[in-house]
């Protein structure tokens, strides 16, 4: 079986350079799995794209509020954070909000024209139209997830989630099949977005790690907390910093954000890394702080458990069911809660080394690319032979030029 991946070969290898772009990252995982019967292979190279109608029209009823200034405000800038830990200058510019980013994904591959013999179209983020030539269409999703608006105020967490919704609606429509990652994703797609149960199957993604290289994190005599994140509002940094201020012996590392002008007491700020680099941090560190707002997945989790290192989180729904027996989780935005975890963490570090033993064990029973590609293999070839029973005889030519773009619609 022949599996087309929705992006082009030098996509991936720009993705696989870094910064990790997701999407791109489940596509180069699916190249590089060892499959039994399925051939993945990207498109072949730009001019397989055709522009997308659809989303721009999406695009332009969706738009985010303005603030009280009349400029649009951004996700990085909805937390406020003291001023000597902000992590965007004044004189920068806002970086592009999560839906504008998922929008300009959506339309960067919307239609593609496919090698005569592909049997499967496998599509994460990015959505397809239906092609004249009937080739099921695979869609890889997180679901619909309500805490990326359910921390937020009334009037903008409405508006965020009409444009998160608006966004998984119109994707789940045109799709044969809908691969969602987690059981709660999946709940909430059918519920918010009222996608049709009946085409929906729960795989996690086939996602290969970076392998860890570089020097480990210094010790000090201290528990070392690592914290990983782009943006740190979002994924609970202050909260992170609140806890471990309350514990004397827990020094927090922290990847991803700059440092501020005057960094807090037992923080070391490392700025943007590698993912190789990353890894080996996770490797040597006692624990991996995230008591983020929300989280869509949760790749670090993984990291963390594939290193063998205890997790402490916020409970989402997400994280629950990813983390499972390797971690601790506490209620969003509680700091007291969290210094007292990390308390009882310090006082028995053999616990601590437990939870890195069981994360160590579930990442490699449920999430390695090994048994996520065994899980996801037989839904691909049980689509393929769906698509062969239901596909039409080749089209009777039609018109041409615009007529003809509209026909293939």
């Amino acid at each position: 079986m022949r599996l087309v991946v929705n992006a082009t070969l030098d996509e991936i290898r720009r993705a696989r350079r870094g910064p990790v772009a997701w999407d791109l990252a489940v596509y180069g995982s699916m190249l590089d799995a060892s499959w039994t019967e399925v051939t993945a292979i990207p498109l072949g190279g730009r001019r397989l794209r055709i522009g997308s109608l659809p989303f721009a029209r999406i695009r332009n009823r969706i738009r985010p509020p303005p603030d009280s200034r009349g400029t649009w405000r951004e996700d990085s800038l909805v937390v406020p954070l003291p001023p000597e830990w902000s992590e965007t200058p004044t004189h920068a510019p806002a970086p592009v909000p999560w839906w504008e980013r998922a929008l300009r994904l959506a339309r960067a591959t919307d239609l593609v024209l496919l090698p005569s013999d592909a049997d499967v179209v496998f599509t994460h983020l990015r959505a397809v139209h239906r092609l004249s030539r009937r080739v099921p269409i695979i869609w890889s999703t997180n679901g619909v997830i309500p805490a990326i608006w359910n921390w937020r105020p009334k009037a903008e967490a409405d508006a965020v989630r009409a444009r998160h919704v608006a966004l998984q609606r119109a994707c789940a429509s045109r799709a044969d099949l809908i691969v969602v990652w987690t059981e709660f994703g999946a709940e909430h797609l059918v519920v918010e977005a009222g996608a049709d149960a009946r085409r929906i199957v729960i795989a996690p993604p086939v996602l290969g790690l970076a392998s860890p290289l570089g020097p480990p994190l210094p010790t000090r005599g201290l528990v070392r907390a690592l914290f990983v994140a782009e943006n740190g509002l979002l994924k609970g940094l202050p909260e992170a910093i609140g806890a471990t201020g309350l514990v004397p012996e827990v020094e927090l590392h922290v990847v991803g954000p700059p440092a501020p002008l005057h960094p807090p007491p037992r923080t070391v700020w490392h700025g943007r890394q590698p993912p190789e680099r990353v890894a080996s941090m996770l490797e040597s560190a006692d624990l991996l702080l995230m008591p983020a707002r929300y989280e869509t997945y949760g790749v670090c989790y993984l990291e963390a458990m594939r290193a063998g290192t205890a997790i402490v989180a916020s409970s989402l729904g997400t994280t629950r069911e990813l983390v499972g027996d390797a971690g601790i989780l506490v209620r969003p935005a509680d700091v007291p809660g969290l210094a007292a975890v990390l308390t009882e963490l310090v006082r028995e570090p053999d616990w601590m080394r437990k939870l890195g033993e069981a994360g160590r064990m579930r990442y490699l029973s449920h999430y390695s690319p090994v048994v996520t590609a065994r899980a996801l293999e037989p839904i691909l070839l049980n689509a393929s032979t769906a698509g062969r029973r239901r596909r039409p005889s080749p089209p009777v030519p039609g018109p041409t030029g615009k007529r003809a773009r509209r026909a293939e619609y």
